[in-house]
């Protein structure tokens, strides 16, 4: 007969009998076995070590950049703001010491104004005690960003290159000011739409000549029809990336 799994005592009382001798072979792959979880657990706690290190690290960063920003500003250091891109451009272009058409800039992949819904005094309240940390950054960046522009380029001058660069950017475009998707006659310029927003696009101005055009045309590009573009020429052997939403 088979081993029993349980046996009687004269007690009455059923307990568990007595398992045979475990085999080497069984003994050794327990062995093993417990090698393996002794070694997941060393990996597990160094990767446990690294992550600490690693927030570690990033607060130290984070702590110096506050309190770097307290005692001033990195000499040859730029912030950029978006609601005054033009201003922050024309402010950059001169640590370098760049010209005026170095910095021409497009925006890109931005909705309609009707796209865009605005927040109550309230809402703005609610959102900027949400954020509290983030607009005691931004309101310390725009006052050294104004003061910095003060010091370095005065308003008057300021305003004569914010004008310069804007006629620059204009020389590329149609009319000087984004479109509607149904109005951009370019599918190569056409930018994707996502949800119920309305992104905005570019016509090139007509009668450009061939290296004006090619250069606006590689800025006003929306980003997948750059990449099909640069993939085309870095694997001219390939078939070219199709891209759905022209098709």
């Amino acid at each position: 007969m088979g081993s029993k799994e349980f046996a009687t005592p004269p007690g009455g009382i059923l307990t568990q009998a007595e398992e045979p001798p475990a085999s080497p072979q069984l003994n050794s792959r327990l062995h093993e076995g417990k090698v393996l979880v002794r070694h997941a657990g060393v990996v597990l706690y160094t990767v446990e070590c690294f992550q600490a290190v690693f927030l570690l690290a990033l607060t130290m960063l984070l702590l110096t950049g506050i309190l770097h920003m307290d005692m001033g500003q990195l000499t040859h250091g730029h912030t950029l703001l978006p609601a005054c891109f033009d201003e922050s451009m024309v402010l950059l272009r001169h640590l370098p010491r760049w010209r005026l058409d170095d910095v021409v800039a497009f925006r890109l992949n931005s909705p309609s104004a009707r796209s865009v819904a605005s927040l109550t005094p309230e809402g703005q309240a609610r959102a900027k005690r949400w954020c509290a940390l983030d607009w005691r950054l931004y309101q310390h960046f725009d006052r050294t960003f104004w003061a910095r522009v003060r010091a370095e380029l005065g308003p008057r001058r300021l305003r004569s290159e914010v004008a310069r660069l804007r006629e620059l950017t204009a020389l590329c475009l149609q009319d000087g000011v984004a479109k509607n998707k149904s109005q951009i006659t370019d599918p190569q310029l056409r930018p994707f739409q996502s949800g119920q927003a309305h992104i905005l696009g570019y016509n090139l101005r007509q009668g450009l000549d061939n290296q004006t055009q090619r250069m606006c045309q590689g800025m006003v590009m929306p980003e997948l029809q750059y990449v099909a573009r640069l993939y085309a020429l870095q694997f001219p052997e390939k078939d070219p990336k199709r891209i759905p939403f022209l098709e």
